[in-house]
């Protein structure tokens, strides 16, 4: 295969070798080495790539996956199929490597590339709250409510935010505020009753006799 002048025919020759190696004969690293020449002289060619993944993942070789997918990150157009990589590159270091810390900066690249991207954001969450790191799990958790077309989801999140300053990070203002963002989304509901709660702790009774009205009359209202 390598002998050919047609450069594109030599590639897709040797192409076709490492898919016999692998597919065939069993032969991994030798199908993989065939997958690395092809990528030395062409670092973008699909097909070589997606062999060469699909041979790492079989063999649970991660390390060299997450190789893989950075080399693929120079050759990729597009802000969307960079942050699809890059989510990749988290679930790797997450799930596989145990590596949480690269995992949230994984995601932290897949924002910079698609700030509403949803999987990079669902996954900073988890990661932020088991590394105890409220202040970011705060500020993704607007950036979820941000993403929701759902006014009730988004008020939701925004009451999860204001649980986190208000039980974690002992920032009542903040959580107040936070609870006034989730009312502005969907009026009432849960976010009136944890405002009302919290006002009351803060000895703010002008504005928890208010909150406790409006909870009296959205519960009279049919």
């Amino acid at each position: 295969a390598r002998t050919t002048r047609d450069r594109p025919e030599s590639l897709w020759r040797r192409i076709e070798a490492a898919l016999l190696l692998e597919e065939r004969l069993g032969e991994h690293d030798r199908a993989l080495a065939v997958c690395g020449e092809v990528l030395a002289e062409e670092p973008g060619c699909g097909m070589a790539l997606r062999v060469s993944g699909r041979i790492l993942h079989r063999l649970g070789r991660w390390p060299e996956l997450v190789a893989l997918h950075q080399q693929q990150l120079a050759q990729t157009s597009g802000p969307a199929a960079a942050a699809a990589l890059w989510c990749r590159i988290g679930r790797l270091q997450e799930e596989d490597l145990g590596r949480p810390e690269l995992a949230i900066e994984a995601y932290q690249h897949a924002l910079a590339q698609e700030p509403e991207c949803g999987p990079a954001l669902e996954a900073l969450e988890r990661l932020y709250e088991g590394a105890q790191r409220y202040a970011e799990l705060v500020g993704v958790l607007q950036q979820l409510a941000r993403t929701r077309r759902d006014p009730v989801a988004a008020a939701d999140l925004l009451c999860r935010a204001a649980e986190v300053e208000d039980a974690l990070r002992d920032d009542p203002r903040a959580a107040a505020a936070l609870y006034g963002a989730a009312l502005a989304e969907s009026p009432g509901g849960l976010a009136l009753e944890r405002l009302c709660a919290l006002q009351l702790r803060q000895g703010q009774h002008e504005a928890a006799a208010a909150s406790l009205q409006r909870l009296t009359e959205q519960a009279a209202s049919p």
